[in-house]
């Protein structure tokens, strides 16, 4: 109930000047206002060595070191594309149940990329995905059909950290 009345009262805000300010990793950033936001549908590893890092080594047979190498080239393709961008926030109806965020606070939305007249270029989750530089996480979001398509393509494709003989087993799914 909360979170519908939230949603009629944003609705009828006039739009808000958010930039992403921060890129934190491939699938987090920071908005100008502070805002946490986890990317839906976007997973890929972590940057750094830890318990996540070697439960994604050890579900995908990959090297910590190869896995940290995709991160970095996540991370950096998310800042080129979004730091400093305009942009608009669009949630997802399936993740309602928990206020639309994560464990840790963090938001989970979808993030539009906007032009300098506050059109729409592109959903930044999906432009990840299908660039190749994240898997489509699984789930039952709005998206995931379309996310593993665009994820499938990718990997066909040989696009992003696709690219080379080192792909991760086509089963590979992110540690849960």
């Amino acid at each position: 109930m909360y979170t519908l009345l939230l949603a009629v009262f944003l609705a009828f805000l006039p739009p808000q000047d958010l930039t992403v300010e921060t890129v934190l990793e491939g699938n987090k950033l920071v908005l100008s206002d502070g805002e946490r936001i986890q990317l839906i549908g976007v997973d890929l590893p972590p940057r750094t060595y830890g318990e996540n890092l070697e439960r994604w080594a050890m579900r995908t047979s990959q090297e910590p070191s190869v896995l940290r190498a995709r991160a970095q080239a996540s991370y950096e393709y998310v800042q080129e594309l979004a730091e400093d961008a305009p942009v608009r926030l669009e949630l997802d109806r399936s993740y309602e149940q928990q206020d639309n965020r994560t464990p840790d606070g963090a938001l989970l939305a979808y993030v539009y990329i906007l032009d300098e007249d506050g059109a729409d270029l592109f959903m930044l989750n999906e432009r990840i995905v299908r660039d190749g530089f994240a898997q489509a996480s699984p789930g039952e979001y709005l998206e995931v059909a379309s996310f593993r398509r665009l994820e499938e393509q990718a990997r066909e494709a040989g696009r992003g950290f696709w690219e080379g003989a080192s792909q991760p087993r086509r089963d590979a799914r992110p540690p849960r």
